[in-house]
């Protein structure tokens, strides 16, 4: 089993940087982003699981948007930086009652870069079905040295 206390302490120490390390790999994420993109429409519901401090989803600028991570700092600095959406500091594998913001249909679930923290990878990818509409889109970015 994953100590995601431990995964969370580690991003927690990281926060700070996040955004400066968005920047300076700006041609991955610009993949990500051109990934992502063709998913979003005018009124698009985004979750981002894994959000870090809320880069991507800046970058993305869907009209309506969730954050999700287990790092508190790293919630801390995306509803500071942007407001305009809602951020959540909870593990999307926790056997507790997700927060009921997420009980909302998204058109998009991304989990970019997530996968290696996952417990049961196969049993959270199953589970992402609750969050997404009936035609919405899960991107799942996984990636390797």
């Amino acid at each position: 089993m994953i100590d995601k206390s431990v995964i969370a302490s580690f991003f927690d120490e990281t926060a700070s940087t996040r955004s400066y390390w968005f920047n300076r790999n700006y041609l991955y994420h610009e993949q990500v982003v051109k990934l992502c993109r063709p998913f979003l429409h005018p009124s698009s519901n985004v979750l981002d699981v894994g959000c870090g401090t809320g880069d991507l989803l800046n970058v993305l600028n869907p009209t309506h948007a969730t954050g999700m991570d287990l790092s508190p700092k790293s919630i801390a600095i995306a509803q500071e930086k942007f407001p305009q959406y809602i951020w959540l500091c909870q593990d999307i594998e926790t056997d507790q009652p997700l927060d009921p913001t997420l009980e909302r249909a998204f058109d998009l679930v991304i989990l970019s870069d997530v996968t290696g923290y996952l417990s049961d990878v196969q049993d959270t990818l199953a589970k992402m079905q609750r969050f997404l509409k009936a035609d919405g889109v899960l991107v799942c970015i996984v990636t390797g040295k």
